[in-house]
């Protein structure tokens, strides 16, 4: 039994390593509400969340940010951009463009590189109150495992956001569908919330 114990424990521990560079993303607002974004994803982080967050918005979004956190396996530092902006030549879609470098403390890094579209889809078939939103981005992503050495593979990420009329909002979103380079492949989201008329969102992945 306990070479048995071993060899799950050794599995758990490679796991939870790869892990880590999945479970950190950017922007503030989504670290603020627990990582619990993919149904109000709605700035430009929205396209690590849920990249169909962002379709309609009307205006250009650039956001920066740069950080240090600690995880199972040890401090981590992060760096990233995103730029959104209204797609002229079709109403109310939305690209963007992004970039996140992490590393962690053992010497790992992480950099991605994506670009990004969304738009309104009207689906009346659905008797959805509002059209539902979608994107996608297709990225490039790098793994540095130090004496593992370098992988990279191209990936793609989509997402849809429902929204109801009475503020209660759903989304789906599907992240990472790349090859194996050493983290964990898919991830697939699910998340609610509903804004109040006070203006308080309780939401949930």
């Amino acid at each position: 039994m306990l070479p048995l114990a071993l060899l799950l424990s050794a599995g758990l521990a490679g796991n939870a390593r790869a892990t880590s560079f999945s479970d950190v993303l950017p922007g503030a607002k989504p670290m603020g509400m627990g990582m619990a974004y993919s149904a109000i994803a709605d700035d430009p982080y929205a396209m690590y969340f849920n990249p169909g967050g962002l379709a309609g918005t009307d205006f250009a979004q650039l956001g920066v940010t740069t950080g240090r956190m600690f995880s199972p396996i040890g401090p981590m530092s992060f760096t990233a951009a995103a730029y959104s902006r209204p797609f002229p030549l079709r109403e109310e879609s939305v690209v963007g463009s992004g970039y996140m470098h992490l590393r962690e403390s053992g010497g790992g890094d992480k950099d991605e590189f994506l670009l990004h579209y969304s738009e309104p889809v009207k689906l009346p078939q659905l008797y959805l109150t509002r059209p539902l939103k979608a994107g996608a981005n297709v990225k490039i992503i790098s793994i540095d495992g130090g004496k593992k050495g370098k992988k990279a593979g191209l990936g793609l990420d989509a997402g849809v956001v429902a929204e109801s009329n009475f503020g209660l909002r759903g989304g789906l979103s599907l992240i990472d569908l790349m090859p194996d380079i050493g983290i964990p492949v898919p991830t697939i989201g699910l998340g609610l919330a509903y804004t109040f008329k006070s203006g308080l969102v309780a939401a949930g992945d």
